[in-house]
């Protein structure tokens, strides 16, 4: 009997959404420990590696959600698509709101900015990046894929 009302109520959490998939729980720990390294890298004072490094993240987990949403990730020829394109596919989708798409967007400049060493990336502010890494951590516990 209790076995059945464990199995119900599991069943439940996983049609309502509530439940998560193993590979999405392991997503969101391997993305958990790159996270934390780029918080070690801005204490550490290294703020355009800490930005990259959470870009990095975020574009992966990006491309996980558009991989469970049928959203394309290659172009025609095969060649992998910007993160930009897959970003806006997202919200053309209704797989994210316009506002997530915003947000989405100012980290993936923040990270464009410091991979290529731009001075205005050096300019951001620890604040700046602490709550960038906070909101990457906290899209993908809401947006699991």
């Amino acid at each position: 009997m209790r076995l059945q009302a464990v199995l119900r109520a599991l069943r439940e959490a996983y049609v309502s959404g509530e439940a998560f998939t193993f590979e999405e729980v392991v997503n969101r720990h391997v993305f958990e420990d790159m996270l934390g390294h780029a918080h070690q890298l801005l204490s550490d004072e290294h703020k355009l590696a800490a930005t990259v490094v959470a870009g990095a993240c975020l574009e992966r987990h990006l491309r996980k959600i558009a991989g469970k949403h049928d959203v394309p990730l290659t172009r025609d020829n095969g060649k992998r698509r910007q993160i930009a394109d897959v970003n806006s596919d997202l919200k053309k989708y209704d797989v994210i709101s316009q506002a997530t798409w915003r947000q989405i967007e100012a980290w993936l400049d923040l990270r464009n900015d410091a991979a290529h060493g731009d001075d205005a990336a050096a300019d951001h502010t620890r604040e700046t990046l602490q709550r960038m890494i906070a909101g990457i951590r906290e899209f993908i516990a809401w947006m699991p894929a």
